[in-house]
């Protein structure tokens, strides 16, 4: 794992292929848990699927996951050093099981299949089956919420996904360190952050029985989908009304500061978001108009001071992002 720097060092001017580029803050994921944010240079992605080739605008696209390793030379090596970790030789049999664990997740599909081969299962003799089984799970652990997959998969913005080849060898990332190339042997998955001159419109309903900041069960806020980058320029509109069963009243998106505030800062009853799972909620009221401070996903929620489900009403919200 103290490779995993060397290869990111590199500087390069590699530039994805040349069709109606834009600038695009990403988040680059790599196989060995180390994470990079940058710039880099997207034209629409092209993507090869069983039913057809794909054009995806890539403001469309929330995250692009790469499979892991799939080809006859990973195969090949695997499957020698599989046999090598049954050796007579112990340091031959501890070289094998440092590289496979060096592999690592792009290791797994070819260990899963000789662990299910029953003719192996049958002619284990050296216990290779059950120090390849404890290898697997060091893999799996070490990979956290990684998954190992044969095909590519983008997820969209509206959480629909496909499968199929994205065909890109590399990725630039110019960072605030430096410009690094990446080759996707690499890259477990890169999250789009943003798009250079996208405008964003959306409309989303708070409803006032489930979007409440004290909603005990987690999902007291709206998630919008919608990445915010620092400097974005954020301008929400809501009307609408929430009848809130603890105050037996109706409440329109300003809320009420007579009837005091919440633990959070805001008026009972009133239209507030947050930037980030865990961002400082900002009062949005009837109208907000503001530059952003902090990068994430816009949240949005209602203030109060205990959740009843037979609350009722909504606030109609429209939400225009200038990036």
């Amino acid at each position: 794992m103290q490779k995993k720097l060397l290869y990111l060092l590199i500087f390069s001017t590699f530039t994805w292929p040349l069709s109606a580029q834009k600038k695009v803050q990403v988040e680059v994921h790599l196989k060995d848990q180390s994470k990079f944010v940058g710039e880099t240079d997207f034209s629409d992605v092209s993507f090869v699927t069983k039913y057809g080739t794909l054009k995806i605008p890539v403001s469309e696209i929330s995250t692009i996951f790469l499979s892991s390793g799939r080809n006859d030379e990973l195969k090949a090596r695997v499957s020698q050093l599989i046999a090598d970790l049954g050796s007579d030789s112990k340091s031959v049999s501890d070289k094998a099981e440092e590289a496979i664990l060096e592999l690592g997740i792009d290791a797994v599909g070819y260990i899963h299949k000789y662990l299910d081969d029953q003719a192996v299962k049958e002619s284990d003799v050296y216990g290779t089956n059950d120090r390849l089984t404890q290898i697997l799970q060091q893999i799996m652990s070490a990979a956290g919420d990684m998954e190992y997959r044969e095909t590519d998969r983008i997820v969209l913005n509206d959480d629909s996904q496909m499968d199929g080849t994205f065909n890109q060898s590399e990725i630039t990332l110019r960072t605030n360190f430096g410009v690094l190339k990446i080759a996707r042997k690499y890259i477990h998955s890169i999250t789009i952050q943003s798009v250079e001159g996208q405008e964003t419109i959306k409309s989303f309903s708070v409803m006032a029985n489930q979007y409440i900041t004290s909603n005990p069960d987690g999902k007291g806020y709206l998630n919008t989908k919608i990445k915010i980058k620092r400097g974005d320029r954020l301008s929400i509109r809501a009307n609408g009304s929430v009848w809130l069963a603890y105050w037996a009243k109706s409440f329109t998106p300003p809320g009420s500061a007579t009837d005091g505030y919440g633990s959070d800062g805001m008026p009972y009853g009133a239209l507030i978001g947050r930037i980030g799972e865990s961002g400082l909620p900002f009062l949005i009221g009837a109208k907000y108009n503001n530059i952003a401070q902090d990068n994430g996903v816009l949240y949005l929620s209602i203030t109060d001071y205990a959740f009843y489900a037979t609350n009722t009403g909504e606030y109609r919200v429209t939400l225009r992002v200038n990036k």
